[in-house]
């Protein structure tokens, strides 16, 4: 951000989803935040916090969001947006935004002329299903039910991988990224994969510069627990036959 202050160019935003990353589950640390805000404030410009997956935490305490440490202070630096998506139904395609006035005036400008409004019975079955505080409950089965999937992937990895790959150990969210040996590609790992009904988001997907051929990004959200584990036995016999095949002509 100096090398580009200093060459007289805007940083115009950072945008971060600091809570459970997808592709990667990692959380950044207050630490890290705060230093984060320090920037934005130093060069004069916006945080967007996205942060989809935040209440989907399974253990630890929850940090502040850089939203609230902005709005302590001058509130001037952060566009913080979230969803219903992760905490309802994934059909239902509703968000919001917590920002400076003048920048919502801008926002709201520019929804009513994308999509003039959006659908009026998503909202109103969203805010009857919200004005029941059994809701909570409801949120909490679906911690504990991904908790369980994590926690049978990430059992899994250790069982078929330990040794071979590593992977990032989520406190919440829906994803786990994993790293192969980086003589491996992960889309050609796909190929093998998808032949045997297993799918992952190769780590290149994530990359403009065409980094992450040694990453996958792996979701642990939708499948039962005995599905993660034959997807993991699978995945890493195909990983170890590559292995093998790569040591065998070096």
């Amino acid at each position: 951000m100096k090398l580009l202050s200093d060459n007289k160019e805007l940083v115009k935003f950072i945008y971060l989803v600091p809570n459970f990353s997808n592709p990667s589950g990692f959380t950044l640390n207050l630490e890290r935040r705060k230093k984060l805000l320090e920037l934005a404030k130093k060069y004069n410009t916006l945080i967007i916090e996205d942060n989809p997956y935040g209440m989907l935490r399974f253990e630890g305490k929850a940090l502040p969001s850089i939203k609230e440490m902005d709005a302590a202070g001058d509130n001037r630096n952060v566009i913080y947006i979230s969803t219903l998506s992760k905490l309802f139904a994934p059909g239902f395609r509703i968000g919001w935004i917590v920002a400076p006035h003048l920048i919502l005036e801008k926002l709201t400008l520019g929804v009513q002329s994308a999509v003039l409004c959006n659908s009026s019975f998503s909202q109103r079955i969203a805010y009857e299903y919200f004005s029941d505080p059994s809701w909570k409950d409801n949120l909490t089965e679906f911690i504990k039910i991904y908790r369980k999937r994590r926690d049978a992937m990430l059992a899994s990895l250790e069982e078929n991988l330990s040794g071979v790959a590593t992977w990032s150990e989520p406190k919440g969210g829906f994803f786990i990224w994993l790293k192969v040996p980086d003589y491996l590609n992960t889309r050609e790992i796909l190929v093998d994969a998808v032949r045997k009904k297993v799918a992952f988001v190769p780590g290149t997907g994530f990359y403009a510069d065409g980094r992450g051929g040694d990453a996958a990004r792996l979701a642990f959200c939708t499948e039962s627990r005995e599905n993660i584990e034959k997807g993991i036995k699978i995945l890493s016999e195909i990983i170890k036959d590559k292995i093998r095949l790569y040591k065998s002509f070096n």
